[in-house]
C-alpha cells in the first residue's frame, strides 16, 4: 500500500538515547533503490507549557540560540499559501502567548539557530532542544481552543505550497532532501530537561 505513494525501497532506522537528563533521537535512512530517491523528515516534539504549576502559557518564552531575521511562512489549511513575512529576534527572545498562533504554526527556513529553549522568570524548570544541521523548523499549538502544549519541530523538508508546480512532484518539491542509491542519511536532535 506504502509503495504505491512512495515507490523506493528504503530503511529507515530511528533510535533513542537517553544519558541523564537528555533525551537524543538519531535518524537513519538508507536508500536501497536503484535511483535517487526524494524525502523529507522531521520530529514532532511537545511540551507541556506552562512546566510548572502555578504558572500559564503566557508566562514563558522561546529563546533561540541566536538572533533572527528571516521570515515566517504562512499555512492556510493544510498547505503553504506562499506568501510569507518578515520574523526578526534581534535578542533572540519570542514571549509566547497564543495570539502568535492565530493564523498557524511559525514556520521557517534559513534561520540561524541550532536550539531553542523553553523557559520562564517566573520558574525553576526549562526544556532545550538542540538541532543542529536541519534545514526547517515548525513551532505551533493549537490556538482556537488555548491548550497547555507548544511544540518545537526540526525538520528537513516542509509543507506544499498551494498552486507552485514544482511542488506537486515530491522530486522538485520545496525542501525535499535527495539521497543517492547506496547513501546513507543521518541526523539527530536531543532534548535536555532542566
Amino acid at each position: 500500500e506504502t509503495r504505491r505513494q512512495y515507490p523506493f525501497d528504503f530503511r529507515f532506522l530511528i533510535s533513542y538515547v537517553l544519558e541523564e537528563s537528555s533525551l537524543s533521537v538519531h535518524y537513519g535512512i538508507e536508500n536501497l533503490s536503484e535511483g535517487e530517491m526524494p524525502f523529507s523528515v522531521g520530529g514532532h516534539p511537545g511540551f507541556r507549557c506552562p512546566l510548572e504549576d502555578g504558572r500559564c502559557f503566557e508566562d514563558y518564552r522561546l529563546r533561540f540560540s541566536r538572533s533572527e531575521n528571516t521570515v515566517r511562512f504562512i499555512k492556510k489549511g493544510k498547505l503553504l499559501t506562499g506568501e510569507t513575512e518578515a520574523f526578526e529576534l534581534p535578542d533572540g527572545i519570542l514571549n509566547l502567548n497564543h495570539e502568535i498562533f492565530k493564523r498557524g504554526a511559525l514556520i521557517f527556513r534559513n534561520f540561524a539557530s541550532e536550539s531553542i529553549t523553553l523557559e520562564s522568570d517566573a520558574g525553576d524548570r526549562s526544556v532545550r532542544l538542540d538541532f543542529p544541521g536541519f534545514t526547517h523548523l515548525g513551532i505551533w499549538t493549537f490556538p482556537a481552543l488555548p491548550q497547555p502544549y507548544i511544540c518545537i519541530e526540526p525538520w528537513f523538508g516542509m509543507d506544499s505550497t498551494a498552486g507552485l508546480n514544482e511542488d506537486k512532484n515530491m522530486r522538485t518539491k520545496t525542501g525535499m532532501q535527495h539521497l543517492q542509491p547506496g547513501d546513507q542519511f543521518n541526523s539527530v536532535y536531543t532534548i535536555t530537561v532542566n
